[in-house]
């Protein structure tokens, strides 16, 4: 399983089934199918304002996945929509020192249908590790926590 937790619900989680990541197999002879899905504590990066959401600083880990720095740049900006502010201390020089985007807000992710992404490792069902990928966040988790917030305080649908 998938979860997000959301500040103001308590230890409350929106859960989904885990995405499985997609990107560069680096193991010879693997085979996608032998991957698990999504598993880990990788994502903790995105809420911080680092990992996918900070793609465009991060052009060695793009090229680990399959991906090229043009990637980084839009994965970077399309993080942005969906989030409050940008980070003071993680800039980025493609950007010209713009911090990571910082703060995923659900009702921006429902509003745009931009779902967050993660970067990680693709490990194998026997534990090896594959490869590098990313994958979104399941859509429903964030449904969920706008139902879990909106009970609680009432809806406001204001960004």
């Amino acid at each position: 399983e998938f979860g997000i937790k959301i500040a103001g619900t308590g230890n409350k989680w929106y859960k989904a089934d885990s995405p499985l990541l997609e990107g560069n197999l680096i193991l010879a002879g693997s085979d996608a199918p032998e991957a698990l899905q999504w598993i880990g504590d990788s994502c903790m990066l995105e809420a911080a304002g680092l990992g996918a959401f900070a793609a465009a600083a991060s052009p060695a880990v793009l090229r680990a996945q399959g991906g090229s720095f043009t990637d980084g740049l839009k994965r970077s900006l399309e993080m942005e929509e969906i989030t409050l502010a940008n980070h003071s201390a993680y800039l980025i020089p493609a950007f010209d020192y713009r911090g990571t985007p910082l703060g995923i807000d659900i009702r921006k992710v429902l509003k745009t249908g931009i779902v967050p992404v993660i970067h990680g490792g693709i490990i194998a069902r026997d534990g090896k590790r594959l490869g590098a990928g990313l994958a979104r966040v399941p859509e429903v988790c964030f449904a969920g926590a706008a139902e879990g917030f909106y009970d609680k305080y009432g809806e406001n649908d204001t960004p």
